[in-house]
Parts: structure tokens; C-alpha cells; sequence
């Protein structure tokens, strides 16, 4: 199987360009955008390493743009089964040299290059990262570039994302933050209109990070699922890789965001706010100390809306 998939892959890079090396169209496509010019840079070959272990399938592309600081190169890789995990021995398609992975044009360059290359009925997209999330005095977000010293911020994101379901055609189906601190309204808010299920910690992550070889097995028993159903898989797998014991993993969390209710969100918040405003001014100043007593992550500023 991997090998047809292989030869079909070579044939269409010494037959036509770049621009124009389309595949056979698949249930999915999975993109990640894996920034490692920045101290993650070993973490991302033990992440390729953890796909390999899978591997793109007849159903699923496995695609992955793979910046490492070691070698201050871009390149884009074709993930392909393998059994050797200590190295990264998948399909290198396009070394692009150093270019910016903190600028949100990057990330939109790669996805219109996966569309157009490994064309599915859905797409995964995974920026995989440093993240903030955001907070109220600045507007940080994910993809730290430590060469080029930018970073894309979450209005950034949520026009790339924006950008990205003008290039499929319709909404991302699946969109997550392979990074710290990004489960998070505010994020979810800027993805409402782009994306349909989105995936983000709350907390901070582990330098693992995801399981992918975990997450690609379980996904690969039923690529036709329902994209929350996927959703599903990654946050289960991800919550069991660190039952047992990663001491510095023991308040892991992973969420999946319905996007499509987040209008019904908003607009609650806003009856809320209305209401807390039309209080008595002891009234006022109760809910206000109510509101700094939440539980919060990692940050003073990130606390849970629900609480």
C-alpha cells in the first residue's frame, strides 16, 4: 500500500511542476504546520518519528511543513510508514530554505500547496508550536519564529484560517493548536466563521506534546468518521498518554470546540454582561470579585469562563 502510494507521489514530481502535482482525492488530508526554529526543535523529529509509526494511508495524507533550527531549513514532507523511530525517513517533496514561520502568509502558502497537491474531502490542519493564547494586554498567539522574531497573532490566525476555507472550498473541518494555551474562546471566536470543530489545551502542554502514532492508529480503523468523532480520538489519546505518569503532565487538558454554536455562545455572554451591568453598584462590585476568584490556567488573565 505505502509503496503504490509512494511511486504515485514520485511519478507526479518528475512529470509535472510544483504548482500542478495533484493527487488522487482522499477522505482527508492532514496539515501540519511544524514550526521548530525555536528550543521545540528536537521535539518535532520525535513527532515525525510518532507519525511514521503510521504513516499516510490510502484514506488519510499525512503532509507536514517541518522548519528545524538545527538545520535552518524549511522543508515539506510527505509522511510514509516506517519502522525506525529514531529517525525521520519520509518523503522530503520541497526544501524551502529559511522562510518565515512566525508570518501567517507562511502558514496560508503551505495549505494552498497541500490543497492543491494532496486534494481531499476534508482537511486537518495542525499548527504545531509555542502558544499564548491571548491575553488582553497583548496579542500574542502561536508559531514562535525564533530567527525571524515574529509570531502569528490570533486575528492573524483566524484570516489564515479564514483564507484557508477559501482555498478548500468550504470550511476547515477539523483545525487544532498543537501548543500551550490556546483552548480558549477568545481563539475560538476569531475561528468561528472559518473553521467547524477546533482543538486546544487550556493549560499548558507537555513538550511531547501530541501522541500522534496513538491519535493516526485510532484514526486510521475509520477515516470515514464524523470530524467530531476525530476530534474525539485526538483528545482521548492525548488525555491517556499522560495517565500514567508524566510527573510534569498531571493537569493535562485538551478540548474540541463546536464552532457552529459559538454564535449561541456570544450571544449569551452578551445577555449576561447586560445583565451584570443593569446590577446595583454593590451588586457591580460583588460579581466583579466573584470574577477574579475563578479557576484560572497558568496565567491570572486565563480563567475559566464557565466557573
Amino acid at each position: 500500500m505505502h509503496a503504490k502510494i509512494i511511486a504515485g507521489i514520485l511519478g507526479a514530481l518528475m512529470l509535472v511542476p510544483a504548482t500542478a502535482r495533484a493527487q488522487e482525492m482522499k477522505e482527508w488530508t492532514l496539515l501540519v504546520f511544524m514550526n521548530g526554529f525555536n528550543n521545540l526543535d528536537d521535539f518535532g523529529a520525535e513527532d515525525l518519528n510518532e507519525m511514521e509509526a503510521v504513516g499516510s494511508t490510502d484514506d488519510i495524507n499525512v503532509v507536514v511543513q517541518w522548519a528545524s533550527l538545527a538545520r535552518r531549513d524549511v522543508r515539506r514532507v510527505f509522511v510514509t510508514q516506517d519502522n525506525k523511530p529514531q529517525q525521520v525517513t519520509s518523503l522530503e517533496l520541497q526544501n524551502l530554505g529559511q522562510v518565515d514561520m512566525g508570518d501567517a502568509k507562511t502558514l496560508v502558502d503551505f495549505i494552498q500547496w497541500g490543497v492543491e497537491n494532496f486534494p481531499a474531502k476534508r482537511y486537518f490542519i495542525d499548527v504545531w508550536n509555542h502558544g499564548s493564547g491571548w491575553h488582553r494586554v497583548q496579542l500574542s498567539d502561536i508559531s514562535f519564529d525564533d530567527l525571524s522574531g515574529h509570531h502569528i497573532t490570533t486575528e492573524q490566525l483566524g484570516q489564515a484560517m479564514s483564507e484557508s476555507a477559501r482555498l478548500i472550498g468550504h470550511k476547515v473541518d477539523l483545525y487544532g493548536s498543537d501548543a500551550c494555551l490556546m483552548g480558549m474562546v477568545e481563539v475560538a471566536s476569531e475561528l468561528s466563521d472559518s473553521v467547524d470543530i477546533f482543538v486546544g489545551a487550556e493549560e499548558v502542554e507537555p513538550l511531547a506534546g501530541w501522541p500522534y502514532d496513538a491519535f493516526l492508529r485510532e484514526w486510521a480503523k475509520n477515516p470515514k468518521m464524523e470530524t467530531r468523532e476525530v476530534a474525539k480520538i485526538l483528545t482521548y489519546e492525548y488525555m491517556r498518554s499522560y495517565v500514567n505518569g508524566d510527573e510534569d503532565a498531571a493537569e493535562v487538558t485538551l478540548s474540541a470546540f463546536d464552532l457552529k454554536r459559538m454564535p449561541q455562545l456570544q450571544d449569551a455572554f452578551r445577555a449576561f454582561s447586560s445583565q451584570v451591568l443593569a446590577l446595583c453598584a454593590e451588586g457591580i462590585q460583588d460579581a466583579a470579585k466573584r470574577g477574579r476568584e475563578p479557576l484560572t490556567f497558568y496565567d491570572s488573565d486565563y480563567a475559566a469562563l464557565g466557573d
